[in-house]
């Protein structure tokens, strides 16, 4: 279990709406779309208003402090399909990486149940930086309920900040 599963969830009903296109800056073409993510039509760049709004507070307090730099958007709202395809797609990368092929596996649950050592040794890696895609309301991936985003810096003139990660 993610420290945040052990959060209590309690759904506010705030809507998902579009974030705007500025103040903010965003990465094109979205990454997950660009790899053919199932967002079925959406648009990824959804937040929850009450989120929306403090990303829009946080623009303007690093406006205020750094004029000229903006935040820039990585990700946002992810739909549960684009959730596990994403988690798939790392699996793959992963056993790419360690030499080993998951031809004849189409998901998470069929290579944990044809080799459950490979699940493992790849969930351990997957699953730091992704999380479970879940439809349970209690322990939801944070960007499918739209209140999590990623983001960087961007400096007045247009460039990413080195904030010690790719």
């Amino acid at each position: 279990m993610k420290t945040w599963q052990s959060i209590r969830i309690a759904d506010c009903g705030d809507p998902l709406v579009a974030i705007p296109a500025t103040p903010f800056a965003f990465t094109v073409p979205h990454p997950y779309v660009a790899f053919g993510a199932p967002y079925a039509g959406r648009s990824p760049w959804l937040l929850r208003r009450g989120v929306l709004d403090a990303l829009l507070r946080a623009q303007e307090a690093l406006a205020s402090r750094r004029p000229g730099w903006r935040l820039k958007l990585f990700d946002a709202w992810r739909p549960l399909a684009v959730q596990a395809f994403m988690v798939w797609r790392e699996f793959r990368l992963q056993a790419e990486a360690a030499g080993r092929s998951l031809d004849g596996c189409r998901s998470p649950a069929e290579l944990a149940a044809s080799d459950p050592d490979l699940y493992a040794t790849l969930a351990a890696t997957v699953f730091m930086f992704w999380s479970m895609p879940s439809d349970d309301p209690l322990t939801p991936p944070p960007h499918s309920t739209g209140a999590a985003l990623d983001l960087t810096l961007q400096d007045a003139a247009g460039r990413d900040v080195d904030m010690g990660g790719a």
